[in-house]
């Protein structure tokens, strides 16, 4: 398998798990949303719950195009590294 599959996995791996938490933490925020300070945060949590499926789904692209070598894995890669980027600066503290 190429190094690049290989990086590509893992951030695979990674944001899905992190996506699957997130989603974990909105159930739990919605069993008790009874209380206001916990029903106000779960629209922003499901919204960095979207930031990280878009994540997953472009780095299961990614990979799927580079295990099949198809002639698009480098839009697919550009794209994922793009996104990968702008969720770095999105959660980069001021």
């Amino acid at each position: 398998m190429r190094p690049l599959a290989v990086l590509t996995g893992i951030i695979l791996g990674s944001c899905f798990s992190i996506f699957v938490g997130l989603l974990v933490v909105v159930l739990l925020y919605w069993l008790n949303a009874e209380y206001d300070y916990i029903s106000r945060d779960i629209p922003l949590l499901l919204g960095h719950s979207g930031i990280f499926f878009g994540l997953t789904l472009l780095a299961a692209a990614g990979l799927w195009s580079q295990v099949k070598d198809s002639a698009w894995r480098w839009y697919a890669q550009a794209a994922l590294w793009a996104a990968l980027a702008a969720t770095v600066v999105y959660y980069w503290p001021d």
